[in-house]
């Protein structure tokens, strides 16, 4: 019997932001399609996994949710290693969550030598009534620093489809790209050694 694939790939992915931006509650949906209604901060690190299909791949996404990121004055180098997308979350009924957002977009990726995907994604579409921050100013500090920009909530799942599809198409062609040119300096080391051991 031929054995069942698990995966084609698998792909990391870290959430972070500001407290209350409801990451946990993301990453709860993403892949149990639940929203738990009560607030409970995360403490450290954790992650939840969700399979999805790619055209004919099987896709593992490893979803990590950290602690509320103003705790800490910067991502550590060693929180990025495996990863293969950022998702930078902010409240858009809270202002200190998108300031905190245009402050720290860019610092992981000034800490890694890979240039990581970054999503910048406004939470809580549902609270429209109670927004602050319009999506005119998401959409601007998005081009500012090359993410793509969404919206969605958590609660009612909207918008997050989306994402998720358009994060995993965005990672797949990154880790393509990455395979493709590692095959091709493989085969110019390859190239070049067969050059240096020539008899003339």
């Amino acid at each position: 019997m031929k054995p069942i694939r698990q995966h084609d790939y698998q792909l990391n992915v870290l959430v972070y932001g500001y407290s209350f931006a409801r990451k946990s509650s993301t990453t709860a949906r993403t892949a149990n399609d639940v929203f738990p209604e009560q607030y409970t901060a995360s403490i450290g690190v954790g992650f939840r996994i969700k399979r999805v299909f790619f055209e004919d791949k099987i896709v593992k996404l490893l979803l990590w949710d950290t602690i509320g990121f103003e705790m800490h004055c910067m991502l550590r180098p060693h929180s990025l290693k495996g990863m293969h997308a950022l998702i930078i979350m902010y409240d858009i009924t809270n202002q200190s969550s998108f300031d905190f957002a245009k402050e720290w977009i860019n610092q992981p990726r000034k800490n890694t030598c890979d240039s990581l995907p970054a999503f910048l994604v406004g939470n809580k579409i549902d609270l429209e009534e109670k927004r602050v921050i319009e999506q005119t100013q998401g959409l601007e500090l998005s081009k500012e620093f090359d993410a793509e920009f969404y919206e969605m909530s958590a609660k009612t799942a909207a918008g997050l489809r989306k994402i998720m599809r358009d994060l995993v198409n965005k990672m797949i062609k990154v880790a393509k790209k990455k395979k493709e040119d590692e095959k091709t300096e493989k085969l110019r080391l390859t190239q070049d050694q067969s050059e240096k051991t020539k008899c003339y």
